[in-house]
């Protein structure tokens, strides 16, 4: 799924339809406390701090958890 709109990316996260990347500062902006989970990617490559956002104390399928993994480590890598 793809969208456009962060709020939208926001709150499908939250309802536990998707998990997003999403600008930091917009992730500050469109909070959903205790619902969500935001993951920080440090990097001085990034034009945006991005942070993988999905629904707090749900399973996250496998094969997301292995993305978000392999995007952390090539972004947090030395």
């Amino acid at each position: 799924m793809e969208t456009g709109n962060l709020t939208t990316a926001i709150n499908l996260a939250a309802k536990g339809v998707a998990c997003a990347f999403v600008p930091e500062e917009g992730a500050k902006v469109c909070q959903h406390p205790g619902q969500v989970t935001y993951l920080r990617f440090d990097s001085e490559d990034l034009v945006w701090d991005l942070a993988a956002v999905y629904r707090k104390d749900v399973y996250l399928p496998r094969l997301s958890r292995l993305f978000i993994g392999a995007m952390k480590r090539q972004w947090q890598a030395p």
